[in-house]
């Protein structure tokens, strides 16, 4: 019944598509642009990206190859994440560091 009544409605349905088309278009070629030129604007202007680098730690899925059920737990990744960071911050290359949250902003 509900696919009958859609295909009765195909015309008032497709006005509706059009419709969902033009106000993605719109958004995305003019607010976007504009949310992305605030964003740029809000970064610190004494911020050098030079030397800058990010290091993204991520687990193997229990499907891999490598996947290891025993190393799998919550306390052993926090103290792996954690010596790996000290690891990090110890070389003589590194003036500072900082550890934020994946989509933090401005990452």
């Amino acid at each position: 019944m509900i696919f009958h009544q859609l295909w009765n409605q195909r015309k008032q349905n497709g006005w509706i598509f059009l419709e969902l088309l033009v106000v993605s278009f719109f958004l995305w070629t003019v607010i976007d642009p504009v949310y992305v030129l605030i964003a740029n604007r809000l970064i610190d202007p004494g911020y050098k990206s030079e030397g800058a680098y990010v290091v993204r730690f991520q687990g193997y899925m229990p499907n891999d190859a490598k996947y290891n059920a025993e190393v799998d737990d919550d306390s052993i990744g926090v103290a792996n994440y954690w010596h790996i960071a000290r690891i990090i911050s110890d070389q003589p290359e590194v003036e500072s560091y900082s550890i934020s949250k994946v989509f933090a902003f401005p990452y």
